[in-house]
């Protein structure tokens, strides 16, 4: 590890740098606004220079080295990072795993819930950091796909299944803004009660005869296990969506699971799954040294040659968003 401090000592020395001019920020009291200050501006321009310099690490080091560099930047930025409430729930994972419903709940609301100076700093750094806005824009499309996916049907029923659901404030958002004539039945599996019954608080306050939610706690893992994905006695559904969920998934995990929904999926129906892109890599190593918190990334036109391999025929076709962070993939049957 020295030898690794030796060699990269412009980026350890930067971390130096970033401490020293918090600390003579906040003793000589200058203010750390919500909105961008000359001091804030700098301390952005100093986070942008660390993270530069780690990406350059993650490129010269071998795997078990840049877990322990990760680790030491981590141990060295501990007491900023749990001055801000938000970069602390992301570090510490209160639920037991990363990108639980409430992280999302936080990025989607956009506040700033700290009262210290350091963390109210943080809390704006992380809240307006691309990521944090592609999540956000992320849910906004999931909303369009499902609501044209709705309206284009000439079906009066439809079955909706929701996989790794979370809070569903994308269900919430839509139906306080749209109201559908056709029945819409919504399946909604997730691993954590407390999501599920978070997303049944708010979806229940929804006043529509026409809308049903039906909730599972499921191991969204097992679902790779065809017989697992029999939920509904059974049935086929017309739509299967999930954002944030695959972002996890490697290798033969991914393709299992998109090899059981096209096995659950009706004939003229859909397949969409939000993913983070590979066109903005260095966007996410932000999230990695920060808060220790791991993304998939995938490249959407590998993605799409490799889908169009797997799906038997079926359309596959990558729809990009003004972001270069995410992307969505539909399959079509």
């Amino acid at each position: 590890m020295r030898r690794i401090k030796e060699k990269h000592a412009l980026f350890f020395n930067s971390i130096n740098d970033f401490k020293s001019f918090l600390s003579e920020s906040t003793l000589s009291r200058k203010r750390l606004p919500i909105d961008p200050s000359s001091c804030g501006r700098e301390l952005d321009k100093k986070v942008r220079f660390m993270m530069d310099k780690a990406n350059k690490l993650e490129n010269e080091l071998t795997r078990n080295e840049i877990i322990k560099v990760r680790s030491l930047f981590r141990r060295a930025m501990c007491d900023c990072i749990k001055k801000s409430k938000i970069l602390k729930r992301f570090l510490e994972k209160p639920l037991g795993y990363p990108g639980d419903y409430f992280m999302f709940e936080m990025i989607y609301n956009q506040e700033i819930l700290s009262k210290n100076k350091i963390g109210i700093y943080f809390d704006r750094n992380v809240l307006t950091h691309p990521v944090a806005q592609s999540m956000i824009e992320r849910k906004e499309c999931i909303k369009n796909l499902i609501d044209s996916f709705i309206t284009s049907s000439n079906k009066k029923e439809l079955n909706i299944l929701n996989l790794g659901c979370g809070s569903a404030r994308e269900l919430k958002e839509l139906f306080a803004s749209k109201k559908y004539s056709k029945k819409l039945i919504f399946e909604l599996v997730d691993q954590d009660n407390r999501a599920l019954n978070y997303a049944k608080t708010n979806l229940s306050k929804i006043n529509a005869n026409n809308l049903n939610f039906l909730y599972h706690k499921k191991n969204i893992l097992n679902i790779v296990k065809k017989e697992d994905l029999i939920l509904n006695n059974g049935d086929k559904y017309d739509l299967i969506y999930s954002i944030g969920l695959v972002d996890y998934f490697f290798g033969n995990i991914f393709e299992n699971f998109i090899n059981n929904l096209l096995r659950k999926i009706k004939n003229h129906g859909k397949i969409i799954i939000a993913c983070c892109s590979t066109n903005s890599y260095k966007d996410f190593t932000y999230l990695k040294w920060f808060s220790d918190w791991n993304l998939v990334l995938r490249c959407p036109n590998r993605l799409e040659k490799y889908l169009s391999r797997i799906c038997n025929g079926k359309r596959v076709k990558i729809i990009k968003a003004s972001s270069n962070a995410i992307f969505f993939v539909e399959i079509s049957s």
